[in-house]
């Protein structure tokens, strides 16, 4: 039995808001797995669910078997998901297997989409906002962030706006039921209660600042501080830890780094250096690891009596050449280095650091003191630098250490495949290592440019093969780390090694002054016989900051850039909608009928003659369509006559409409007294309806 076509009028609203509070929920999980094409699957999903269950409320069919059998069929498939079976992948993204932070929440979706095509009966919504609610709260504990604020936002007032019109709804069924009057719209009912619920949040929040803050300033030591809040930071600020906290991984994520100008260290030198922290040997596709276990040479566990620990300068990580240059460094820190000392090159020895545990130089030829406190710390390093001339690395053999081969050379299968003939085609016409390496760094400089302003990199995607195939845009990680992959593909052994460049120089002082802006990433290659050598590959800075509009266009930043104009506009019909629901509970009317009131005023408030020449013009408009427009000299008489001889329309409309219409409006507009609102208003419909005919006769004819 097919249902009643006025009460479907009434229902699109309603899975309006339903769709609202699903793709909400979608959203936030879109939020905490990298994986568009699920949530694209989940969108089109919902919508034919939706669309299945009106078109089931029109019929008098429930579709709900459908969302039944789709359940039937996708939870299931968890059961083949460590089987690898490449059907899974469709349905459960990679990162949601395993993680029941993330796999619960997409089991809570794919409840959405079920419960999408039951919707013919209305009360079924709870399960939309149960599972809604169950996405939010566990996607917050992976990834609380602006943006899922705002989905939960748009949640939580499309859920009120369901509610309250599902009520509407069900008084105007009973009314009716019981022959009583039929309340006003529904529509308008439930704006009325969505704009309460606005007011009344937004009355809450503001008497929570007013009372919040006078009581925070005066009992502090009562409240909870920001630093003992645990949290989990985003992928920039985890980029900003490698680059100061010298994790044993760095992460190549992309994104725009923001590095700020606080103290990070203080050096006096002899010599201008970079300042090495930690190198690594394995690259991951998506950044580096230290992978080579153990220490080469481990302290003795009292000081000297001079304080002073004399490290050993044999092992191969040091220089193996007689010309070298010693750089005797003091160094001040003044942010936590994870128990790592900084230095220039090879430390040689340090003295005056007071250590709970003897310092230790690990396999990479870095420096370690476990055991440092967050404070200050001050010692002194004296290191030691190989200086080969060019001659002497062009002139070093490519045979090189076992242990620098294993270590040093491999490249995963998938990056080889990528870049593999990128590396042969720079070097195909270099003989030596050294010029190899050379070839490369110029590749760089004149393809690549400098940009703290990097496009994000896709989680699926090689870091470095991106950088150099599809951006070549990137920080000083990205270049660093292309000329160790190329150079190990060409056959020259190299590692990543971050730290701090060298800083401003005070010469007064004899200091360098390192910020956190300064936080740098540089390569180090091996010659043997001479050592590992460090380059900083060269690189041209990008010349202005691109536009959101411009990467629209850009390689690598479609995605962001649409990502971003997505959340400014979603921010702004936010606060449209905000403010329209605050102005319907203040006022109780809707600014677009306090807006349609004015209009109306306005056209009363006009001059009577004025409003018959607006509405003989528009009719003017629709004629001129069929017949042509009316000529600067043509009076309305001789128009109605060019009207009345043209046959593309309707014999009663250009005989006997348009000719009376036109009396009409010579009586109304030149008679002596003008004519009473009645005569206007009467005219104003009457030209309204003539343009109505004229629009549609014009249309039937072309069908025609």
């Amino acid at each position: 039995m097919r249902a009643d076509p006025n009460a479907l009028r009434l229902l699109p609203p309603l899975y309006l808001g339903v769709f609202t509070m699903a793709a909400a929920a979608v959203a936030a999980l879109g939020l905490a797995i990298d994986s568009p094409e699920f949530t694209v699957r989940a969108y089109l999903l919902i919508t034919i669910g939706l669309a299945a269950s009106f078109l089931g409320a029109y019929l008098g069919r429930n579709p709900a078997l459908v969302g039944a059998l789709i359940a039937s069929f996708v939870f299931p498939l968890l059961v083949l998901a460590n089987t690898g079976a490449g059907i899974t992948r469709l349905f459960w993204p990679d990162e949601t297997l395993g993680e029941h932070s993330l796999l619960l929440p997409t089991m809570a979706v794919w409840g959405i989409i079920a419960v999408s095509f039951a919707q013919v009966s209305r009360p079924n919504s709870i399960f939309i906002f149960v599972c809604g609610l169950v996405v939010f709260g566990l996607t917050g504990t992976v990834n609380l962030n602006q943006s899922l604020l705002v989905c939960f936002f748009v949640f939580l007032l499309a859920t009120f706006f369901v509610w309250s019109y599902n009520g509407a709804l069900n008084l105007r069924e009973r009314a009716e039921a019981a022959g009583q009057r039929i309340p006003p719209q529904p529509g308008r009912w439930a704006h009325m209660q969505v704009g309460v619920a606005v007011a009344l949040v937004a009355v809450v929040f503001v008497a929570s600042v007013l009372a919040g803050y006078p009581t925070y300033a005066s009992t502090r030591s009562f409240f909870i501080g920001p630093a003992s809040m645990p949290y989990r930071p985003p992928t920039q600020l985890a980029l900003m830890r490698n680059y100061a906290g010298f994790s044993d991984q760095f992460v190549l994520a992309g994104g725009r780094l923001t590095l700020n100008d606080d103290p990070a260290l203080t050096v006096k030198a002899n010599a201008p250096a970079l300042w090495r922290g930690l190198a690594y040997d394995s690259y991951t596709q998506h950044g580096w690891r230290r992978t080579i276990p153990g220490n080469d040479y481990e302290l003795p566990e009292s000081p000297p009596r001079s304080g002073r620990y004399h490290l050993w300068e044999g092992n191969w990580n040091g220089p193996q050449t007689a010309q070298v240059k010693r750089i005797r460094q003091t160094i001040t820190t003044h942010t936590p280095t994870g128990g790592v000392l900084i230095g220039a090159a090879t430390p040689a020895s340090v003295h005056g650091l007071s250590f709970r545990i003897a310092p230790s130089v690990d396999s990479y030829g870095c420096l370690h003191a476990r055991g440092l406190g967050t404070n200050e710390q001050r010692y002194e390093i004296e290191s030691v630098a190989a200086t080969p001339t060019e001659d002497e690395m062009r002139q070093a053999p490519a045979e090189y250490p076992e242990l620098v081969s294993a270590y040093y050379l491999p490249v995963p299968p998938g990056t080889r495949a990528e870049l593999q003939d990128l590396a042969d085609r720079l070097t195909a016409d270099r003989a030596s290592p050294y010029d190899k390496v050379r070839a490369i760094e110029e590749y760089l400089y004149e393809e690549c440019r400098y940009t703290l302003d990097v496009p994000p990199i896709p989680p699926q995607q090689d870091a470095v093969a991106y950088f150099l195939r599809t951006t070549h845009r990137g920080a000083c990680d990205l270049y660093a780390s292309s000329l160790v992959v190329l150079s190990r593909l060409a056959g020259v052994p190299a590692r990543v090694v971050t730290g701090y460049a060298t800083g401003e120089e005070d010469a007064a002082a004899g200091t360098y002054e390192v910020t956190n802006a300064d936080a740098h990433a540089w390569t180090e290659v091996y010659f043997p016989g001479i050592g590992w050598v460090e380059f900083d590959p060269p690189w041209q800075k990008e010349p202005d900051r691109l536009s959101w509009l411009r990467k629209l266009f850009e390689p690598g930043w479609t995605g962001p850039a649409l990502r971003v104009l997505a959340k400014r506009v979603g921010i702004g019909l936010i606060a449209v909608v905000l403010l329209h629901a605050l102005i319907q509970a203040v006022s109780g009317a809707s600014p677009l009928q306090m807006g349609a009131g004015w209009l109306r005023r306005r056209r009363r408030s006009a001059n009577p003659r004025q409003q018959v020449a607006a509405a003989y013009l528009a009719v003017c408009g629709q004629l001129a369509r069929r017949v042509g427009p009316r000529g600067g000299g043509q009076t309305p008489t001789d128009y109605a006559h060019e009207v009345a001889a043209c046959a593309t329309l309707p014999d009663d409309i250009r005989l006997a409409e348009v000719p009376r219409f036109t009396d009409e409006f010579l009586r109304l507009r030149y008679d002596a007294s003008p004519p009473s609102p009645e005569e206007t208003s009467a005219f104003t419909a009457r030209a309204q309806h003539l343009a109505r005919r004229i629009r549609r006769a014009r249309r039937t004819r072309r069908r025609s």
